[in-house]
């Protein structure tokens, strides 16, 4: 029984730290070095307004007052972050889940960040080699285009130990959309369905009610023929508002 006392004193050492370092580190004084590494990954002006660490009930570190942009094209009001605190040990370090509250991104950001996956530049919320996210979430997230706007929706992704997606879906929180993602060998599977939810873009489209479940490739995602497709598809059960 040597061994479980051992471990349960190092689950108890763990625990003190993770209690007591808050008292004597201020996580805030982090906040210049990783501003200065966003913005210049981004080209863009990125501010935080606190950094906070929480020992219980499960430890993480959350980032409040993101914003990004002159005119603040991408704000973030909460971004929480949890690790698996055993992989702090290891060669690999596992980000269990990353919950992103209240996600405002304007048509200009989108832009933006499209430029910059087309430049080869890896996006901040990518992982690096020895760091491995498990999931994200979007909570209460809306997409400003222009004097159209999508959502608020809540959206998901869950990655294997790969870092290959599992699943993605998204849901507006009037419950008027839903769409699941699943990767199926080199396929995507797709399965959505809309009732009384109008088109965001380009004409107003009422979609009564819409279920479509679907196969598309990666090269149809890069090319947006998943789009026009879905676009054409719909319209023959929907009517213009």
């Amino acid at each position: 029984m040597k061994w479980l006392k051992r471990i349960l004193f190092a689950l108890g050492v763990m625990l003190a730290l993770a209690l007591v370092l808050p008292i004597f580190i201020s996580f805030n004084d982090y906040i210049p070095q990783i501003e200065s590494e966003l913005s210049a990954k981004l080209k863009e002006q990125v501010s935080i307004k606190n950094i906070k660490f929480t020992a219980l009930p499960t430890p993480h570190v959350t980032f409040d007052g993101i914003k990004c942009g002159t005119t603040d094209d991408i704000r973030l009001a909460k971004v929480v972050v949890t690790p698996d605190i055993l992989s702090l040990f290891q060669s690999s370090i596992v980000i269990k889940n990353i919950e992103v509250d209240s996600l405002i991104l304007t048509q200009r950001a989108i832009g933006k960040l499209s430029e910059l996956s087309k430049t080869g530049v890896t996006p901040p919320l990518q992982p690096p080699t020895r760091l491995r996210l498990e999931a994200i979430h979007f909570i209460n997230a809306q997409l400003i285009l222009g004097k159209m706007n999508f959502g608020p929706f809540e959206a998901s992704v869950h990655l294997g130990g790969n870092s290959k997606l599992v699943e993605a879906s998204i849901a507006t929180l009037d419950g008027k959309l839903k769409a699941v993602v699943k990767p199926d060998q080199s396929n995507y599977l797709i399965d959505a369905s809309a009732k009384k939810w109008i088109w965001p873009i380009g004409p107003h489209v009422l979609f009564d009610e819409v279920n479509i479940k679907g196969i598309a490739t990666f090269e149809d995602i890069k090319l947006n023929k998943i789009d026009a497709n879905l676009y054409g598809c719909l319209l023959y059960t929907s009517r213009c508002v």
